[in-house]
């Protein structure tokens, strides 16, 4: 039954709130049973009238096939990172020959794109506190297709930098944003396998369909036929956004509080709806633009940052292996076609798609039985259930993680460094593809429950360590491998990820607790 009357602001962010993570697994939503829709003329975002999924004042109450429909609409946005990103390795050579360059600026392309992907999503994750998800959306991916089809008819290397930054820039929206999309809707019973199938879109489809589809673009219509299928499918994306997703954030956002906190004081708030999130006000601009900033202060807490440095040290080696990859394989003694290095890539997405999947029920299944294990339940009064602590994620999935991540990258290094037969190396591929997804899945679900209240703001920093470790990743991989070879290169890695990697698991397993509660009353 439809409910024309506004919910109170303070009754409303109470409800749409997480608190901390902790809700009982015994609810499917946090308030009432019936949904209260939002009447179309009060939807919030751009163009949300022509959305064909009604709004509701609590996301958490939409039925479980509408939260699967939105989740894997932001999962097909979050795609066109990673494919926009591998179905570039395959033509860096057609490049780097059509726009007379040499193979290490044709490289830039993709340590430039890590950059933009780095840093915007704190942006992105601004404005949409501001704007709203919907809208931060629909904007970043009309930029997106503007910018793929510049880049597809950029005359030289410079211009081809610039676009692939500024493409890479618009669809980061969705590493940070797309996340707190997946928590407006789930309960944290539920959102580990959630952040799993978002991040099937996220890393795993575009490590499996990328490179090859880029080997057979490249092969076919040269490297700017990649550039226009991105801008194709950005454009369909945008299509899907435009009818398939509509606002699932809060209805009171931290800059709506401060808004009606810097009202009159004579004048009650208490009932007063919050302001229409697509109509910008002035006297927000200094929080979309230095708010980002203040994002970088939730890095002084332990549990975020060695979190966060788990995927980001994960995450700096793929720059490596990709690279590596590409490079290698090219060349003799395996001298592989573009197609065909492609099709190498293959395993990896495959090990990704199952690590998406599995990891994060793994990952849901293990808290629950820590929770169970300790004895941690609600009482009756508060509808009984488990106590559910981010920090329970961690645990053998971690360990198994690091663990297989670390020893495959050295397997790796010396089976291509001794030309041993290409099939070997693709199976090491499919294991760290899967390995891989379980520490990656695993941090970006736990960042969203240390930050409940800022869960876009905390995917945007997982975002950053991320892809400033690959971006580094890119721009190193292929002077070491002149140098030192991919055995001892990865060799090296191998050793920094174990240990490193073990430290930050039982750094988390150990203290995490302690450490989360001393996050208590100094986050917004």
């Amino acid at each position: 039954m439809n409910n024309m009357h506004s919910t109170p602001l303070t009754s409303q962010s109470k409800a749409s709130t997480p608190n901390r993570g902790l809700k009982s697994p015994t609810s499917e939503t946090s308030t009432s049973m019936t949904p209260t829709i939002v009447p179309k003329a009060k939807r919030r975002g751009l163009l949300s009238q022509l959305t064909l999924i009604s709004e509701l004042e609590n996301s958490k109450e939409y039925s479980r096939s509408i939260k699967w429909l939105i989740t894997f609409t932001v999962s097909a946005g979050a795609a066109v990172i990673t494919t926009g990103e591998n179905i570039f390795y395959p033509s860096l050579q057609d490049t780097a020959s059509d726009l007379h360059t040499s193979l290490n600026l044709a490289d830039l392309t993709l340590s430039l794109s890590k950059i933009g992907i780095a840093f915007c999503p704190l942006w992105w994750s601004a404005f949409s506190e501001h704007l709203g998800r919907r809208t931060v959306y629909i904007v970043s991916f009309f930029l997106f297709v503007l910018w793929s089809v510049l880049a597809a008819i950029s005359k030289n290397i410079g211009m081809l930098l610039a676009m692939r930054f500024l493409s890479a820039s618009a669809a980061s929206s969705f590493q940070s944003v797309g996340a707190g999309t997946v928590a407006d809707m789930w309960e944290p019973k539920e959102r580990g396998a959630a952040m799993g199938i978002y991040y099937l879109g996220n890393l795993g489809v575009g490590l499996v369909l990328g490179p090859l589809l880029g080997g057979i673009l490249t092969e076919t219509w040269g490297w700017r036929a990649t550039q226009w299928f991105l801008a194709i499918y950005g454009g369909v994306v945008l299509v899907l956004i435009i009818f398939n997703l509509p606002e699932t954030s809060p209805r009171q956002t931290v800059i709506t509080v401060r808004l009606e906190r810097s009202r009159s004081n004579s004048q009650s708030t208490e009932n007063e709806p919050a302001p229409p999130i697509t109509r910008f006000n002035p006297g927000v601009v200094g929080d979309i633009l230095i708010g980002p900033f203040h994002a970088l202060e939730y890095l002084r807490f332990p549990a975020i940052t060695i979190t966060i440095y788990i995927a980001s040290i994960a995450f700096g080696t793929t720059g490596l292996l990709n690279i590596s990859y590409q490079s290698t394989f090219s060349r003799p003694p395996y001298s592989l076609s573009p197609t065909v290095v492609g099709c190498i890539y293959i395993p990896i997405g495959v090990g990704c798609l199952l690590g998406s999947v599995y990891g994060g029920k793994w990952s849901d299944s293990i808290m629950a039985r820590e929770a169970r294990k300790a004895g941690r339940y609600r009482d009756e009064s508060e509808g009984g259930g488990l106590i559910y602590r981010p920090e329970d994620r961690v645990r053998g999935n971690a360990w198994l993680g690091v663990g297989v991540f670390a020893s495959l990258l050295v397997w790796y290094g010396w089976v291509v460094q001794q030309g041993v037969v290409w099939w070997v190396p693709m199976i090491a591929g499919f294991l760290f593809g899967a390995s891989s997804m379980i520490l990656f899945g695993l941090v970006t679900t736990m960042v969203t429950e240390l930050l409940p209240n800022k869960p876009a703001s905390g995917v945007a920093l997982n975002s950053m360590g991320r892809n400033l470790f690959a971006c580094v990743g890119f721009a190193i991989a292929q002077p070491l491998i002149d140098v030192m070879g991919n055995g001892w290169l990865f060799t090296a890695a191998g050793i920094v990820m174990l240990v490193t990697g073990m430290l930050a698991v039982e750094g988390l397993r150990r203290y995490g607790a302690g450490w989360r509660e001393g996050m208590s009353g100094r986050i917004p």
